[in-house]
Protein backbone atom coordinates (compact mmCIF):
# COMPACT_ATOMS: atom_id res chain seq x y z
CA UNK A 1 0.00 0.00 0.00
CA UNK A 2 1.26 3.44 -0.78
CA UNK A 3 1.90 5.68 1.84
CA UNK A 4 0.06 8.63 1.45
CA UNK A 5 -3.19 9.22 -1.28
CA UNK A 6 -4.61 12.13 -2.91
CA UNK A 7 -8.65 11.32 -2.59
CA UNK A 8 -10.31 13.07 0.45
CA UNK A 9 -10.61 10.85 3.74
CA UNK A 10 -7.73 8.23 2.68
CA UNK A 11 -6.27 8.71 6.13
CA UNK A 12 -9.45 7.04 7.53
CA UNK A 13 -10.25 4.88 4.57
CA UNK A 14 -9.26 1.50 6.15
CA UNK A 15 -12.78 -0.06 7.17
CA UNK A 16 -12.64 -3.71 6.22
CA UNK A 17 -14.58 -5.38 3.22
CA UNK A 18 -18.08 -7.06 4.00
CA UNK A 19 -17.42 -9.35 1.04
CA UNK A 20 -14.62 -11.43 0.08
CA UNK A 21 -15.62 -11.34 -3.24
CA UNK A 22 -12.28 -9.90 -4.39
CA UNK A 23 -8.87 -11.77 -2.95
CA UNK A 24 -6.73 -8.68 -2.82
CA UNK A 25 -8.97 -5.30 -2.12
CA UNK A 26 -9.66 -4.90 1.68
CA UNK A 27 -9.94 -1.22 2.05
CA UNK A 28 -11.30 1.47 0.14
CA UNK A 29 -7.59 2.76 -0.42
CA UNK A 30 -6.89 -0.91 -2.30
CA UNK A 31 -10.30 -0.20 -4.08
CA UNK A 32 -8.71 3.13 -5.13
CA UNK A 33 -5.47 1.09 -6.54
CA UNK A 34 -7.55 -1.00 -8.43
CA UNK A 35 -10.11 1.54 -10.12
CA UNK A 36 -7.01 3.66 -11.04
CA UNK A 37 -6.19 1.32 -13.71
CA UNK A 38 -10.01 1.01 -14.65
CA UNK A 39 -11.39 4.56 -14.58
CA UNK A 40 -11.32 5.54 -18.33
CA UNK A 41 -13.35 7.65 -21.00
CA UNK A 42 -16.20 5.02 -21.56
CA UNK A 43 -16.75 5.14 -17.37
CA UNK A 44 -16.81 8.70 -17.47
CA UNK A 45 -20.14 10.67 -17.52
CA UNK A 46 -20.98 11.62 -21.40
CA UNK A 47 -21.02 15.37 -20.26
CA UNK A 48 -17.48 15.64 -18.97
CA UNK A 49 -16.07 13.03 -21.51
CA UNK A 50 -14.18 15.64 -23.59
CA UNK A 51 -12.31 16.45 -20.91
CA UNK A 52 -11.45 13.30 -19.41
CA UNK A 53 -7.56 12.45 -19.68
CA UNK A 54 -5.33 10.18 -18.09
CA UNK A 55 -4.19 12.93 -15.83
CA UNK A 56 -7.56 13.29 -14.67
CA UNK A 57 -8.88 9.83 -14.42
CA UNK A 58 -11.30 10.56 -11.30
CA UNK A 59 -13.35 13.26 -13.76
CA UNK A 60 -17.67 11.99 -14.26
CA UNK A 61 -16.76 8.59 -12.23
CA UNK A 62 -18.21 9.55 -8.72
CA UNK A 63 -22.04 7.56 -8.33
CA UNK A 64 -20.75 5.09 -10.11
CA UNK A 65 -17.82 4.90 -8.18
CA UNK A 66 -19.05 5.48 -4.77
CA UNK A 67 -21.70 2.91 -5.25
CA UNK A 68 -19.89 0.26 -6.28
CA UNK A 69 -17.21 0.64 -2.95
CA UNK A 70 -21.04 0.48 -0.83
CA UNK A 71 -21.16 -3.17 -2.46
CA UNK A 72 -17.79 -3.88 -1.09
CA UNK A 73 -17.70 -1.80 2.32
CA UNK A 74 -21.12 -1.31 3.53
CA UNK A 75 -22.53 2.12 4.53
CA UNK A 76 -24.14 4.83 2.71
CA UNK A 77 -23.74 7.08 -0.28
CA UNK A 78 -24.09 10.80 0.14
CA UNK A 79 -24.38 13.48 -2.08
CA UNK A 80 -22.93 17.16 -2.37
CA UNK A 81 -24.99 19.23 -3.84
CA UNK A 82 -23.41 20.84 -7.36
CA UNK A 83 -24.24 23.50 -9.65
CA UNK A 84 -27.11 22.19 -12.06
CA UNK A 85 -28.54 20.00 -9.93
CA UNK A 86 -26.66 17.42 -10.00
CA UNK A 87 -24.54 15.21 -6.88
CA UNK A 88 -21.23 14.38 -6.35
CA UNK A 89 -21.17 11.35 -4.43
CA UNK A 90 -18.92 10.36 -1.97
CA UNK A 91 -19.09 7.09 0.78
CA UNK A 92 -19.70 7.08 4.62
CA UNK A 93 -19.03 4.01 6.48
CA UNK A 94 -19.33 4.55 10.19
CA UNK A 95 -16.88 6.94 11.35
CA UNK A 96 -14.56 6.96 8.32
CA UNK A 97 -15.88 9.49 5.05
CA UNK A 98 -14.02 8.86 1.82
CA UNK A 99 -14.23 10.67 -1.47
CA UNK A 100 -12.54 7.91 -4.04
CA UNK A 101 -13.14 10.58 -6.70
CA UNK A 102 -12.63 13.79 -5.12
CA UNK A 103 -9.20 14.82 -7.02
CA UNK A 104 -11.10 16.11 -10.07
CA UNK A 105 -12.28 18.89 -8.37
CA UNK A 106 -8.31 19.98 -7.99
CA UNK A 107 -7.93 22.69 -4.88
CA UNK A 108 -11.52 23.10 -4.13
CA UNK A 109 -12.84 22.23 -1.01
CA UNK A 110 -15.99 20.30 -0.44
CA UNK A 111 -18.06 20.73 2.19
CA UNK A 112 -18.84 16.73 3.25
CA UNK A 113 -21.19 17.35 5.96
CA UNK A 114 -24.89 17.58 5.81
CA UNK A 115 -25.47 16.09 2.81
CA UNK A 116 -28.84 14.39 1.19
CA UNK A 117 -28.05 10.34 1.08
CA UNK A 118 -28.35 8.89 -2.65
CA UNK A 119 -29.88 5.79 -3.29
CA UNK A 120 -28.91 3.72 -6.62
CA UNK A 121 -31.97 2.59 -7.84
CA UNK A 122 -32.54 6.90 -8.48
CA UNK A 123 -28.85 7.11 -10.40
CA UNK A 124 -29.50 3.81 -11.95
CA UNK A 125 -32.70 5.09 -13.41
CA UNK A 126 -30.61 6.54 -16.25
CA UNK A 127 -29.32 3.50 -18.52
CA UNK A 128 -26.16 5.06 -19.58
CA UNK A 129 -25.20 5.21 -15.85
CA UNK A 130 -26.17 1.98 -14.97
CA UNK A 131 -24.34 0.75 -17.59
CA UNK A 132 -21.19 2.56 -16.87
CA UNK A 133 -21.39 1.01 -13.09
CA UNK A 134 -21.47 -2.34 -14.59
CA UNK A 135 -18.52 -1.81 -16.47
CA UNK A 136 -16.17 -0.89 -13.41
CA UNK A 137 -18.25 -4.13 -11.28
CA UNK A 138 -17.12 -6.28 -14.41
CA UNK A 139 -13.81 -4.98 -14.91
CA UNK A 140 -13.25 -5.22 -11.32
CA UNK A 141 -14.08 -8.92 -10.92
CA UNK A 142 -12.20 -9.85 -14.14
CA UNK A 143 -9.08 -8.24 -12.61
CA UNK A 144 -9.73 -8.62 -8.87
CA UNK A 145 -12.30 -11.32 -8.60
CA UNK A 146 -11.58 -14.61 -6.71
CA UNK A 147 -12.63 -17.76 -8.73
CA UNK A 148 -15.80 -19.00 -7.78
CA UNK A 149 -16.97 -15.31 -8.17
CA UNK A 150 -14.75 -14.23 -11.38
CA UNK A 151 -16.81 -18.40 -12.82
CA UNK A 152 -20.18 -16.48 -12.87
CA UNK A 153 -19.23 -13.04 -13.38
CA UNK A 154 -22.12 -11.14 -15.77
CA UNK A 155 -19.52 -10.59 -18.51
CA UNK A 156 -17.32 -13.77 -18.68
CA UNK A 157 -15.78 -14.79 -21.84
CA UNK A 158 -14.29 -17.90 -22.66
CA UNK A 159 -11.46 -18.05 -25.62
CA UNK A 160 -10.91 -15.04 -28.19
CA UNK A 161 -13.65 -12.50 -29.37
CA UNK A 162 -13.30 -11.33 -32.84
CA UNK A 163 -15.83 -8.12 -33.57
CA UNK A 164 -16.58 -8.82 -37.25
CA UNK A 165 -18.42 -5.19 -39.35
CA UNK A 166 -20.25 -5.62 -42.41
CA UNK A 167 -20.22 -3.96 -45.57
CA UNK A 168 -22.10 -1.62 -47.58
CA UNK A 169 -25.79 -3.55 -48.73
CA UNK A 170 -26.69 -4.12 -45.12
CA UNK A 171 -28.48 -0.84 -44.96
CA UNK A 172 -31.84 -0.51 -44.00
CA UNK A 173 -34.07 2.60 -42.53
CA UNK A 174 -34.10 2.49 -38.60
CA UNK A 175 -31.07 0.88 -38.70
CA UNK A 176 -29.64 2.01 -35.06
CA UNK A 177 -33.08 3.49 -34.07
CA UNK A 178 -33.58 1.42 -31.03
CA UNK A 179 -29.73 2.11 -29.76
CA UNK A 180 -30.13 5.75 -29.81
CA UNK A 181 -33.16 5.82 -27.94
CA UNK A 182 -31.94 3.29 -25.11
CA UNK A 183 -28.27 3.94 -24.76
CA UNK A 184 -27.00 7.34 -23.67
CA UNK A 185 -23.40 5.96 -25.20
CA UNK A 186 -24.85 5.11 -28.77
CA UNK A 187 -26.42 8.46 -28.65
CA UNK A 188 -23.59 10.37 -28.12
CA UNK A 189 -21.93 8.38 -31.37
CA UNK A 190 -24.64 9.55 -33.55
CA UNK A 191 -24.89 13.41 -32.76
CA UNK A 192 -21.39 13.81 -32.76
CA UNK A 193 -21.07 12.24 -35.81
CA UNK A 194 -23.91 14.40 -37.56
CA UNK A 195 -21.46 17.41 -36.13
CA UNK A 196 -18.35 16.24 -37.30
CA UNK A 197 -20.39 15.50 -41.01
CA UNK A 198 -22.76 17.73 -41.00
CA UNK A 199 -25.54 15.51 -41.98
CA UNK A 200 -28.39 14.92 -39.90
CA UNK A 201 -27.81 11.29 -38.75
CA UNK A 202 -30.87 10.56 -37.19
CA UNK A 203 -32.65 11.45 -40.44
CA UNK A 204 -30.33 9.94 -42.50
CA UNK A 205 -30.68 6.16 -40.83
CA UNK A 206 -33.66 6.37 -38.62
CA UNK A 207 -36.43 7.52 -41.79
CA UNK A 208 -37.10 6.86 -45.01
CA UNK A 209 -35.09 8.62 -47.46
CA UNK A 210 -34.19 8.25 -51.00
CA UNK A 211 -30.31 9.12 -49.80
CA UNK A 212 -29.63 5.97 -47.97
CA UNK A 213 -28.56 3.72 -50.43
CA UNK A 214 -26.28 6.39 -52.22
CA UNK A 215 -22.52 5.75 -51.46
CA UNK A 216 -21.77 8.95 -50.05
CA UNK A 217 -24.32 8.47 -47.53
CA UNK A 218 -24.62 5.02 -47.28
CA UNK A 219 -21.05 4.75 -45.87
CA UNK A 220 -21.20 7.33 -43.14
CA UNK A 221 -24.48 6.34 -41.94
CA UNK A 222 -23.53 2.29 -41.52
CA UNK A 223 -20.40 3.38 -39.83
CA UNK A 224 -21.88 5.33 -37.27
CA UNK A 225 -24.45 2.79 -37.09
CA UNK A 226 -21.73 -0.08 -36.49
CA UNK A 227 -19.36 2.72 -33.81
CA UNK A 228 -22.73 3.59 -31.42
CA UNK A 229 -23.68 -0.59 -31.37
CA UNK A 230 -20.03 -1.22 -30.37
CA UNK A 231 -19.75 1.69 -27.43
CA UNK A 232 -22.52 0.27 -26.05
CA UNK A 233 -21.29 -3.11 -26.19
CA UNK A 234 -17.58 -2.68 -25.22
CA UNK A 235 -19.00 -0.45 -22.32
CA UNK A 236 -20.79 -3.46 -20.88
CA UNK A 237 -17.12 -5.33 -20.82
CA UNK A 238 -17.20 -7.41 -23.62
CA UNK A 239 -14.06 -6.48 -25.90
CA UNK A 240 -12.67 -7.63 -28.81
CA UNK A 241 -9.17 -9.76 -28.99
CA UNK A 242 -9.29 -8.97 -33.39
CA UNK A 243 -11.26 -7.32 -35.48
CA UNK A 244 -12.09 -7.35 -39.16
CA UNK A 245 -14.49 -5.80 -41.78
CA UNK A 246 -16.09 -6.69 -45.01
CA UNK A 247 -15.13 -3.56 -47.35
CA UNK A 248 -16.64 -0.48 -45.81
CA UNK A 249 -16.62 -2.54 -42.40
CA UNK A 250 -13.06 -2.56 -42.16
CA UNK A 251 -12.82 1.47 -41.02
CA UNK A 252 -15.22 0.14 -38.85
CA UNK A 253 -12.87 -2.49 -37.34
CA UNK A 254 -9.73 -0.18 -37.73
CA UNK A 255 -11.61 2.22 -34.66
CA UNK A 256 -12.41 -0.90 -33.06
CA UNK A 257 -8.67 -1.77 -33.02
CA UNK A 258 -8.13 1.56 -31.78
CA UNK A 259 -5.99 3.47 -34.30
CA UNK A 260 -9.13 5.67 -35.78
CA UNK A 261 -11.10 8.12 -33.78
CA UNK A 262 -14.51 8.18 -33.70
CA UNK A 263 -14.91 11.64 -35.26
CA UNK A 264 -11.91 10.24 -37.69
CA UNK A 265 -13.97 7.64 -38.39
CA UNK A 266 -16.95 9.12 -39.80
CA UNK A 267 -14.86 11.84 -41.89
CA UNK A 268 -13.17 9.37 -43.63
CA UNK A 269 -15.66 7.38 -44.58
CA UNK A 270 -17.23 10.39 -45.29
CA UNK A 271 -14.84 11.51 -47.83
CA UNK A 272 -14.32 8.00 -49.13
CA UNK A 273 -18.35 7.56 -49.87
CA UNK A 274 -17.77 10.52 -51.81
CA UNK A 275 -14.82 9.72 -54.16
CA UNK A 276 -16.28 6.23 -54.45
CA UNK A 277 -19.18 7.40 -56.23
CA UNK A 278 -18.03 10.20 -57.70
CA UNK A 279 -15.19 8.29 -59.70
CA UNK A 280 -17.43 6.36 -61.44
CA UNK A 281 -21.16 7.98 -62.24
CA UNK A 282 -24.31 6.25 -60.59
CA UNK A 283 -25.67 3.97 -62.75
CA UNK A 284 -22.34 3.13 -64.83
CA UNK A 285 -21.08 0.71 -62.19
CA UNK A 286 -22.11 -2.13 -60.95
CA UNK A 287 -21.60 -5.76 -58.61
CA UNK A 288 -22.92 -9.17 -58.68
CA UNK A 289 -22.81 -11.85 -56.68
CA UNK A 290 -22.06 -15.36 -58.30
CA UNK A 291 -23.53 -18.40 -56.15
CA UNK A 292 -22.37 -21.84 -56.38
CA UNK A 293 -19.36 -21.84 -58.84
CA UNK A 294 -15.84 -22.97 -58.24
CA UNK A 295 -13.79 -19.30 -58.01
CA UNK A 296 -11.40 -20.69 -60.15
CA UNK A 297 -14.07 -21.18 -62.98
CA UNK A 298 -15.36 -17.41 -62.33
CA UNK A 299 -11.55 -16.00 -62.73
CA UNK A 300 -11.15 -17.83 -66.14
CA UNK A 301 -14.36 -16.82 -67.42
CA UNK A 302 -13.68 -12.66 -66.54
CA UNK A 303 -9.78 -13.58 -67.46
CA UNK A 304 -11.48 -13.72 -70.82
CA UNK A 305 -13.22 -9.97 -70.86
CA UNK A 306 -12.68 -6.71 -70.06
CA UNK A 307 -13.98 -4.03 -67.77
CA UNK A 308 -15.54 -7.28 -65.09
CA UNK A 309 -13.19 -7.87 -62.18
CA UNK A 310 -13.74 -10.12 -58.93
CA UNK A 311 -14.40 -7.95 -56.21
CA UNK A 312 -14.92 -10.11 -53.26
CA UNK A 313 -14.39 -13.67 -51.89
CA UNK A 314 -16.95 -13.67 -49.46
CA UNK A 315 -17.02 -17.61 -48.80
CA UNK A 316 -17.32 -21.17 -50.42
CA UNK A 317 -19.90 -20.70 -53.04
CA UNK A 318 -20.14 -17.07 -53.16
CA UNK A 319 -17.81 -14.78 -54.90
CA UNK A 320 -18.89 -11.09 -56.09
CA UNK A 321 -18.07 -9.56 -59.62
CA UNK A 322 -17.15 -5.87 -60.21
CA UNK A 323 -17.35 -3.70 -63.24
CA UNK A 324 -19.05 -1.71 -65.68
CA UNK A 325 -22.71 -2.08 -65.64
CA UNK A 326 -23.19 -3.82 -69.01
CA UNK A 327 -19.45 -5.84 -68.66
CA UNK A 328 -21.33 -6.96 -65.34
CA UNK A 329 -24.57 -8.27 -67.02
CA UNK A 330 -22.46 -9.81 -69.79
CA UNK A 331 -20.64 -11.61 -66.92
CA UNK A 332 -23.86 -12.52 -65.09
CA UNK A 333 -24.83 -14.29 -68.68
CA UNK A 334 -21.86 -16.34 -69.03
CA UNK A 335 -21.80 -17.22 -65.47
CA UNK A 336 -25.14 -18.75 -65.22
CA UNK A 337 -24.06 -20.41 -68.69
CA UNK A 338 -20.86 -21.78 -67.08
CA UNK A 339 -23.12 -23.45 -64.01
CA UNK A 340 -23.81 -20.72 -61.41
CA UNK A 341 -27.17 -21.17 -59.77
CA UNK A 342 -28.11 -17.76 -59.11
CA UNK A 343 -26.50 -14.45 -59.82
CA UNK A 344 -28.01 -11.03 -57.94
CA UNK A 345 -27.19 -8.03 -58.85
CA UNK A 346 -26.27 -5.96 -55.24
CA UNK A 347 -27.74 -2.97 -53.65
CA UNK A 348 -24.44 -0.36 -54.15
CA UNK A 349 -23.87 2.60 -56.54
CA UNK A 350 -20.27 1.44 -57.99
CA UNK A 351 -18.34 -0.87 -59.08
CA UNK A 352 -16.39 -0.96 -55.53
CA UNK A 353 -13.15 -3.31 -55.51
CA UNK A 354 -12.46 -2.96 -59.20
CA UNK A 355 -9.31 -0.95 -61.10
CA UNK A 356 -12.02 1.52 -62.03
CA UNK A 357 -11.82 3.04 -58.78
CA UNK A 358 -8.24 3.67 -58.57
CA UNK A 359 -8.14 7.30 -58.81
CA UNK A 360 -10.65 6.91 -55.72
CA UNK A 361 -7.75 5.37 -53.60
CA UNK A 362 -5.05 7.64 -54.67
CA UNK A 363 -7.52 10.25 -53.54
CA UNK A 364 -7.78 8.67 -50.35
CA UNK A 365 -4.01 7.99 -50.16
CA UNK A 366 -3.71 12.15 -50.21
CA UNK A 367 -6.75 12.35 -47.41
CA UNK A 368 -5.34 9.45 -45.28
CA UNK A 369 -1.41 11.42 -45.16
CA UNK A 370 -3.55 14.43 -43.84
CA UNK A 371 -4.54 12.23 -40.62
CA UNK A 372 -2.54 10.97 -37.08
CA UNK A 373 -3.32 7.52 -36.26
CA UNK A 374 -3.13 6.18 -32.38
CA UNK A 375 -1.10 2.84 -31.68
CA UNK A 376 -3.15 -0.29 -32.47
CA UNK A 377 -5.07 -1.64 -29.14
CA UNK A 378 -5.82 -4.76 -30.99
CA UNK A 379 -4.78 -6.13 -34.13
CA UNK A 380 -7.37 -6.08 -37.11
CA UNK A 381 -7.29 -8.28 -40.57
CA UNK A 382 -7.13 -6.35 -43.56
CA UNK A 383 -9.30 -7.17 -46.49
CA UNK A 384 -6.06 -6.54 -48.96
CA UNK A 385 -3.75 -9.40 -48.03
CA UNK A 386 -5.97 -11.35 -45.35
CA UNK A 387 -3.14 -10.97 -42.92
CA UNK A 388 -2.66 -9.35 -39.36
CA UNK A 389 -2.02 -5.66 -38.77
CA UNK A 390 -0.45 -4.72 -35.54
CA UNK A 391 1.73 -1.41 -36.70
CA UNK A 392 -0.27 1.71 -37.56
CA UNK A 393 2.04 2.71 -40.07
CA UNK A 394 0.65 -0.33 -42.50
CA UNK A 395 -3.17 1.12 -42.21
CA UNK A 396 -2.64 3.85 -44.64
CA UNK A 397 -1.53 2.04 -47.57
CA UNK A 398 -3.99 -0.67 -46.56
CA UNK A 399 -7.04 1.77 -46.29
CA UNK A 400 -6.13 3.53 -49.62
CA UNK A 401 -5.54 0.26 -51.62
CA UNK A 402 -8.87 -1.37 -50.07
CA UNK A 403 -11.30 0.40 -52.62
CA UNK A 404 -9.58 -0.46 -55.81
CA UNK A 405 -8.41 -4.12 -54.33
CA UNK A 406 -10.53 -7.43 -54.09
CA UNK A 407 -11.80 -8.44 -50.67
CA UNK A 408 -9.94 -11.35 -49.33
CA UNK A 409 -12.89 -11.64 -46.96
CA UNK A 410 -13.00 -15.87 -46.24
CA UNK A 411 -9.16 -15.76 -46.53
CA UNK A 412 -9.33 -13.13 -43.86
CA UNK A 413 -11.72 -14.94 -41.33
CA UNK A 414 -8.97 -18.17 -41.49
CA UNK A 415 -6.50 -15.95 -40.41
CA UNK A 416 -8.38 -14.76 -37.68
CA UNK A 417 -9.25 -18.27 -36.52
CA UNK A 418 -5.67 -19.23 -36.75
CA UNK A 419 -5.19 -16.13 -34.24
CA UNK A 420 -7.36 -18.27 -31.60
CA UNK A 421 -11.08 -16.40 -32.26
CA UNK A 422 -13.38 -19.09 -31.37
CA UNK A 423 -16.66 -16.29 -30.96
CA UNK A 424 -17.64 -13.55 -33.61
CA UNK A 425 -20.05 -10.98 -32.79
CA UNK A 426 -21.45 -9.49 -35.93
CA UNK A 427 -22.26 -6.04 -35.60
CA UNK A 428 -24.62 -3.88 -37.77
CA UNK A 429 -27.60 -4.66 -39.52
CA UNK A 430 -28.51 -8.37 -40.92
CA UNK A 431 -27.23 -11.34 -40.68
CA UNK A 432 -24.50 -11.44 -44.19
CA UNK A 433 -21.12 -12.67 -42.00
CA UNK A 434 -22.93 -14.63 -40.15
CA UNK A 435 -24.10 -16.79 -43.45
CA UNK A 436 -20.90 -16.61 -44.72
CA UNK A 437 -19.30 -18.10 -42.14
CA UNK A 438 -20.98 -20.84 -41.80
CA UNK A 439 -19.64 -21.96 -45.00
CA UNK A 440 -16.33 -20.96 -43.79
CA UNK A 441 -16.71 -22.13 -40.14
CA UNK A 442 -19.65 -23.97 -39.52
CA UNK A 443 -18.03 -25.13 -35.74
CA UNK A 444 -17.01 -21.45 -34.65
CA UNK A 445 -19.85 -19.70 -32.49
CA UNK A 446 -21.14 -16.33 -33.79
CA UNK A 447 -23.41 -14.13 -32.01
CA UNK A 448 -25.36 -10.73 -33.69
CA UNK A 449 -25.54 -7.04 -32.37
CA UNK A 450 -28.21 -5.63 -34.85
CA UNK A 451 -30.99 -4.59 -32.53
CA UNK A 452 -31.19 -3.82 -28.73
CA UNK A 453 -33.09 -7.01 -27.98
CA UNK A 454 -29.78 -8.91 -29.68
CA UNK A 455 -28.13 -7.50 -26.10
CA UNK A 456 -30.50 -10.36 -24.45
CA UNK A 457 -29.69 -12.66 -27.10
CA UNK A 458 -26.37 -12.55 -26.34
CA UNK A 459 -26.97 -13.09 -22.54
CA UNK A 460 -28.54 -16.16 -23.21
CA UNK A 461 -25.12 -17.36 -25.34
CA UNK A 462 -23.11 -16.59 -22.54
CA UNK A 463 -21.65 -13.28 -23.20
CA UNK A 464 -23.63 -11.48 -21.21
CA UNK A 465 -25.85 -12.71 -18.16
Amino acid sequence: MKNNYNFYGWESADVPAVTDEYETIKTPRDLYDALSEIWCEYSCAPRFRKNWSDGNRTLGQCSITAFLAQDIFGGKVYGIPRPGGSYHCYNVVGESVFDLTSEQFGEEVLDYTDNPEQFREVHFAKEEKRARYEYLREELRKRYGRGEYFKGATFEIVGKIGFLYPGQGVQTAGMGKDFYENSALARAVYDQASEAVGLDMRKLCFEENNRLDLTEYTQVALVTTYLAMTKELTARGVNADIAAGLSLGECAAVTAAGAMTQEQAVRFVRKRGILMQDTVPVGEGAMCAVFSLDEKVIEEILAGMEGVFVANYNCPGQIVITGKTAQVEAAKEKLRAAGAKRCIMLNVSGPFHSPLLKKAGEELAAELERMAFGELKIPYVTNVTAKKVTDKEEIKPLLARQVYSPVYWMQSVKTMLQEGADTFIEIGPGRTLAGFMKKIAPEVKVCQLAKWGDLEALSDQGLLS
